[in-house]
């Protein structure tokens, strides 16, 4: 989770929100162990990840891996074209969450989270899952089966951001 508050995260990207809640509690802010919110870019029919973030406490237990896979699989269901984030170059676990998930860097973003001193850099990947390479919806975060990425894209893809890639 950035160093950073973000006040007006829920306005500026509110139109679709996941969350795990401690089990047994009530639902309410307090209580979300992992939260994902993102909103529909109308212009081009994809829907873009403004926030997604596992309390420390419940990291690597697979909330996140849980909340991307429903995330997607609802994609595809409206039929979105895309997926799309930005990641900061330094946050390797989240990297590799999206890597595994099928996503693929697209660009290379010097000083893309100014201001914000949670890393070492500033720096982003711009990130895209084309959803017409999922082949199996219910294990795409799962299975490295589950999204096929053609040879040429590949290419392509590591051509854009080669750092990536070298991680």
């Amino acid at each position: 989770m950035p160093n950073q508050f973000y006040p007006n995260i829920v306005e500026v990207c509110g139109t679709t929100m996941l969350a795990f809640f401690i089990q047994n509690t009530t639902v309410s802010t307090q209580n979300i162990n992992a939260l994902l919110l993102a909103r529909l870019e109308a212009y081009d029919n994809s829907k873009y990840i403004c926030y997604i973030s596992v309390l420390k406490e419940h990291r690597q237990k697979g909330l996140g891996t849980k909340l991307l896979n429903e995330f997607i699989k609802d994609a595809i269901r409206l039929n979105n074209a895309r997926v799309s984030l930005h990641v900061n170059t330094e946050n390797k676990s989240a990297l590799s969450l999206y890597l595994k998930c099928g996503m693929r860097c697209i660009d290379y973003i010097p000083g893309y989270y100014f201001g914000d001193q949670s890393y070492a850099t500033q720096n982003a990947f711009s990130m895209i899952l084309e959803v017409k390479n999922v082949k199996n919806s219910t294990t795409v975060c799962q299975s490295a089966a589950a999204v096929e990425i053609s040879p040429n894209e590949q290419a392509i893809y590591k051509q854009k951001c080669p750092q990536a890639f070298n991680e």
